[in-house]
């Protein structure tokens, strides 16, 4: 093993967060696996960095992000020592770099989704943990019309067609169907209307329309496993909000971003994003905009322990749900399975068990029968709870059935269920069911690494 060298800079990051390099090593495997980039390092190779050879990247960048967890403060990939200066360059050349206009950044990324040979460069993008404070309103006439194109009422009626059309295939079948169509879409078709001229009403709602499509792809392209990726389309989704003026869709985003970092683990950008959104929520006048934000704050606050809080956001966030009104849309009702299911995390966090299984089951009996990916999430879910407390054939049935949805759906989300599942069900080798029910999860699983567990 190579020696140490003092003056690198990873030392002194090692020794602040006493950590030794097998530590490290494993905060920045279980980073990449989180993010879908499958990553085996050990403290050897922690060694080799620290004797001046630089990893590949993201390496250096999830390196960075593990350290600033643990410290509790920014440390950037160059504070670390591991990443070359033609790296960032060729980093830079490879993804589509920030445009001055959510417009132009939008097109640039979904060209790049739909080109065959630069796909693969969205998947390299690294999940930021930082919190970005969002854009609140755009500035007149940074999205400048460039173009003559008569828009109507007409291209506001087939955005939201099109929302509800692929919002309803994502929760059938999971966000990685259809996701190249939608980014066509909106990189030609969408891209086009927002640079055409429109009278100040007409171009609120075509901007709110993209900002809904565009969450729409965000949230697809999460669940294919690119939370990189995933996090530009929201936060452009954001700055098309800010355009259109609508605090409404800006307080969805600001929750997606909310629940996002927290399954990746970032409980301090959650809770920050969920500060954010009760905050722009709370301008609309709209219960069931509040109610939705209310309950993943009450999420971030049980990650934290702060029952008292969670609680009482909990509480509102039901209250408020129960004198909603709205017509049906994906953004504009927020259904009480999806309550139910949130209810459940925070139930769970907080260490109340039989809460969290009474209310994932009630979000199953609210579930229409259709949505396979919910049913399938919720079925895992409801299979990892129920297997932590030891009840094994009540886990069985549900995970069962999460095997029979998982048959219909593409998610990474899903098959990330499907992993921890099968090696769940390794701490019950006497129990015949549950040995056929990995056997089918080990067959569907194929030979994918062994996940890292929730906490």
């Amino acid at each position: 093993m190579s020696p140490r060298r003092t003056g690198h800079p990873l030392n002194g990051l090692l020794a602040e967060a006493r950590w030794s390099a097998g530590d490290l090593a494993r905060a920045v495997n279980a980073l990449g696996t989180r993010q879908g980039i499958p990553l085996r390092y050990d403290r050897t190779a922690v060694a080799h960095w620290l004797s001046g050879s630089f990893p590949r990247p993201p390496a250096g960048e999830l390196a960075a992000q593990a350290l600033s967890q643990r410290l509790n403060r920014v440390v950037t990939p160059d504070e670390t020592g591991l990443v070359r200066a033609p790296e960032r360059a060729e980093a830079g050349a490879r993804t589509p770099a920030p445009r001055p206009d959510p417009v132009g950044e939008l097109v640039a990324l979904c060209r790049s989704e739909t080109s065959p040979t630069r796909r693969g460069a969205l998947a390299e993008i690294v999940y930021d943990t930082a919190f970005v404070p969002p854009p609140r309103r755009g500035r007149p006439g940074r999205t400048a019309p460039r173009m003559t194109h008569r828009v109507s009422a007409g291209d506001v009626v087939l955005m939201r067609r099109l929302t509800q059309v692929f919002s309803d295939l994502a929760a059938a079948h999971g966000g990685a169907h259809a996701r190249t169509a939608l980014a066509a879409f909106l990189g030609d078709d969408v891209a086009r209307t927002l640079r055409s001229t429109a009278p100040p009403g007409l171009r609120a709602e075509l901007f709110t329309g993209a900002a809904q499509l565009t969450h729409v792809l965000a949230a697809s392209t999460e669940d294919a496993g690119q939370p990189g990726a995933a996090q530009r389309y929201y936060r452009l989704a954001l700055g098309l909000a800010a355009e259109a003026g609508d605090p409404r869709m800006r307080a969805i985003v600001l929750r997606s971003l909310s629940a996002q970092a927290a399954r990746l683990g970032h409980r301090g950008s959650a809770a920050a994003y969920a500060e954010e959104a009760v905050r722009a929520a709370r301008t609309t006048a709209d219960d069931a905009t509040v109610s939705f934000t209310l309950v993943q704050r009450a999420l971030t606050h049980a990650l934290r322990r702060e029952g008292r809080a969670s609680r009482a956001d909990m509480a509102d966030a039901e209250r408020l749900h129960e004198r909603a009104t709205g017509r049906a849309g994906p953004f504009s009702v927020y259904p009480r399975s999806g309550l139910d299911y949130q209810r459940a995390e925070v139930f769970h966090a907080l260490g109340q068990r039989k809460d969290a299984v009474r209310a994932l089951r009630q979000a199953l009996a609210l579930r229409p029968p259709e949505q396979h990916r919910a049913h399938a999430l919720t079925e895992a879910r409801l299979t990892e709870i129920l297997l932590a407390a030891g009840e094994v054939e009540a886990a069985v049935g549900h995970g069962e059935r999460f095997l029979h949805h998982f048959a219909y759906i593409r998610s990474a989300r899903a098959e990330q269920a499907l992993a921890r599942l099968h090696y769940g069900l390794r701490a019950f080798p006497q129990q015949a069911d549950a040995v056929a029910l990995r056997e089918r999860a080990g067959a569907l699983a194929g030979t994918r690494p062994e996940p890292a567990q929730e906490e």
